[in-house]
C-alpha cells in the first residue's frame, strides 16, 4: 500500500503538462538568445579594443601622467569639463600649443632632495616639500601645423532608428521602470546641467532617470535600457570613481543584450560606449556576469508583459 502511494506520487511528479512544456520551451529559447547575444557582445567589443586606432590611442594616453587623488580634485574644481591635463611642454612635445591668454591649473608637484646613509653610503629620494605648477586641458590648446592629430577613443554612432520593435520595447522598460519605483522625465535643461551632451542619466540619489527629448526611437530604448541597468545593478553598490568603467561597461553591455534579444541592432553605438569606459578585456570579462544575470531579468519582465497584453488583446476580440 505504502509502496503503491509512493509510485503514484512519483508519477504525478514526472508529468508534464503542455503548459509546463511550454514553460520550460520558452525558458531554454530565451537563454540561448540571451547567449547568443552576449557573445556577440565581447566579440564587437574585443575587435573594437584590438583595432589599430584603439591602440594608437592607449599608447599616447599612457604618456599622461597619472595625478594624486589630491591634484585630481583640484583640477575638477577649476576645471570640472577637463579630460587631457598636462604641463606647457609636454603639450608641445605632443604637437599642441597652449593658447595665448590661457589661464593654466594649478596644481601641487612634489619637491624631492636626495640624502645619502651615513652608515651603508647608500642614496635616496625624499620628500621634503611641495611647489604649485600649472598645467593645461586639451581644450585649452590647438594643434602646432604640420603634427600628428591626437590619437581619439572610438566615437558611438547616434542610433537614429525608429523601428515599431524598439517602440514597443520601450513601453515595456517605461512599465518596468514604474514598477521599480523610478520615474522617466524627459528634461534637457537639467540633463545638461548635470551632464552636458549625454543621453541619459540615473540619479541615484534621487531614484529616478532623466532621458534626451530629442533621441530615435531606438536610441531612447536603448538609453532607457542603459539607465534602467544602472538602477537594477548598481542602486546600493557603494563605488568610487575607479568603479565606473566597469559599471558603464555592465549598463551599456545589458542595453545592447536587451535591444539585440528583441531584434533591434545597438552595435554601432555600444561596442565603441563599451570599449571607450573598460579600456581592456580584462574590465569587459568581469562585467558579463553581471550583464548576462540582468539581461535576463528584463528580458523575462519585458516578455511576462508582453504576453498578458497579447492575452488580454485576445480576450477582448473573443
Amino acid at each position: 500500500m505504502t509502496r503503491h502511494g509512493s509510485q503514484n506520487n512519483r508519477d504525478e511528479r514526472t508529468i508534464v503538462t503542455n503548459d509546463e512544456r511550454k514553460t520550460i520551451g520558452r525558458g531554454e529559447k530565451r537563454d540561448r538568445k540571451v547567449r547568443e547575444a552576449m557573445d556577440l557582445l565581447e566579440a564587437g567589443v574585443e575587435q573594437v579594443l584590438d583595432g589599430e586606432a584603439f591602440k594608437r590611442y592607449l599608447a599616447f594616453a599612457a604618456r599622461f601622467h597619472n595625478y594624486s587623488a589630491n591634484n585630481s580634485l583640484l583640477i575638477l574644481v577649476q576645471r570640472p569639463d577637463a579630460t587631457r591635463v598636462a604641463g606647457y611642454r609636454k603639450w608641445r612635445d605632443l604637437g599642441r600649443q597652449v593658447r595665448r591668454g590661457e589661464e593654466g591649473l594649478k596644481i601641487l608637484a612634489p619637491i624631492l632632495r636626495t640624502v645619502e646613509d651615513e652608515e651603508t653610503g647608500e642614496k635616496a629620494r625624499i620628500l621634503c616639500s611641495y611647489k604649485v605648477v600649472k598645467v593645461f586641458d586639451v581644450s585649452q590648446t590647438d594643434p602646432i601645423p604640420g603634427a600628428e592629430p591626437l590619437p581619439e577613443k572610438p566615437r558611438p554612432k547616434v542610433l537614429r532608428g525608429d523601428s515599431e520593435t524598439a517602440r514597443a520595447l520601450g513601453r515595456s522598460l517605461l512599465a518596468f521602470c514604474g514598477s521599480e519605483g523610478v520615474p522617466v522625465v524627459g528634461d534637457d535643461a537639467e540633463l545638461d546641467r548635470l551632464s552636458s551632451g549625454a543621453n541619459g542619466v540615473y540619479l541615484l540619489r534621487e531614484n529616478r532617470i532623466l532621458l534626451r527629448s530629442t533621441l530615435s526611437v531606438d536610441g531612447r530604448a536603448k538609453t532607457l535600457a542603459h539607465e534602467l541597468a544602472h538602477h537594477l545593478l548598481h542602486h546600493d553598490a557603494v563605488g568610487t570613481e575607479a568603479d565606473r568603467p566597469t559599471f558603464e561597461a555592465e549598463a551599456e553591455g545589458t542595453a545592447y543584450a536587451v535591444l539585440s534579444y528583441f531584434g533591434v541592432d545597438a552595435s554601432e553605438y555600444s561596442f565603441a560606449y563599451v570599449a571607450r569606459w573598460a579600456e581592456s578585456k580584462e574590465v569587459v570579462k568581469t562585467a558579463l556576469f553581471n550583464i548576462q544575470k540582468t539581461v535576463r531579468v528584463i528580458v523575462e519582465v519585458v516578455e511576462s508583459r508582453d504576453a498578458r497584453e497579447d492575452g488580454a488583446t485576445d480576450r477582448e476580440a473573443a
